[in-house]
């Protein structure tokens, strides 16, 4: 069974709220460990320890600190320590953009931080 939208939220609300792992984890999510170009998304990438950080191929969150990862088809979670927002994504309809983000994203993204 597919990860629901809410799942990855809630996942991912976790984390922020230290219920899974300390919130002192937070600073290794969101401090660079690895950037430059990335032989598999085909671009330039940046990544915490084990999850993606906003960048120029995948721009998900305007937050810097924001610590998440795109999916297959557009799908897309992540989490905000700055805004405090967990986010979760599963759309029905499946896109690829290898070389770019989702353009669903920017909308539903902007919404979200619209509304704070």
């Amino acid at each position: 069974m597919a990860p629901s939208a809410r799942a990855l939220a809630t996942l991912y609300g976790g984390l922020l709220s230290g219920e899974i792992v300390g919130r002192e984890a937070l600073d290794r999510y969101t401090e660079v460990w690895s950037e430059g170009d990335d032989e598999v998304l085909l671009g330039r990438t940046r990544f915490g320890l084990g999850y993606m950080l906003p960048n120029e191929m995948r721009p998900f969150a305007p937050s810097p600190r924001a610590f998440g990862h795109s999916g297959s088809g557009g799908a897309l979670g992540f989490a905000d320590p700055d805004a405090e927002i967990a986010f979760g994504y599963t759309p029905n309809r499946l896109i690829f953009s290898p070389s770019g983000p989702d353009p669903r994203w920017t909308l539903i993204v902007g919404a979200l931080y619209g509304c704070l």
